[in-house]
């Protein structure tokens, strides 16, 4: 019976962590966020998700805005370290590089420092 029992919570435990996916917001978000110069608003709205981190309440939103709102930094990153094009699936190489973004304006380094937390925020949010 104690067998059966760990058992059971064992698939209930599991099975929990497909109930409530990743990227799916389970309240607000109340811990702190490393860059207090990012404005969490709007496209950037955020949640927490399963494991208390913060992630986008629309990823998608959020990825296009970053797209469009730090293009020139992105393109900054992908020369400076030979990256491909930015989208979905090279974002962990620029998530990576942007925290060492060094030989460029002031305006570059505030804005791989913005894309370093942002990028960091859509990570919570996909399943690994």
């Amino acid at each position: 019976m104690k067998k059966l029992s760990i058992g059971l919570m064992i698939i209930l435990l599991c099975s929990g962590c497909t109930l409530f996916p990743k990227d799916k917001c389970m309240g607000d978000y109340t811990g702190k966020i490393a860059n207090e110069n990012v404005s969490l608003e709007g496209d950037f709205a955020i949640c927490a998700n399963r494991d208390k981190e913060p992630i986008f309440k629309d990823s998608d939103k959020a990825l296009k805005k970053i797209e469009s709102e730090y293009a020139d930094t992105l393109e900054v990153i992908q020369e400076t370290f030979s990256l491909k094009d930015f989208n979905e699936n090279t974002l962990e190489n620029y998530h990576k590089y942007s925290s060492q973004l060094t030989a460029t304006s002031e305006q570059n380094k505030k804005n791989a420092a913005n894309l370093t937390t942002l990028l960091e925020i859509y990570q919570n949010g996909q399943e690994k």
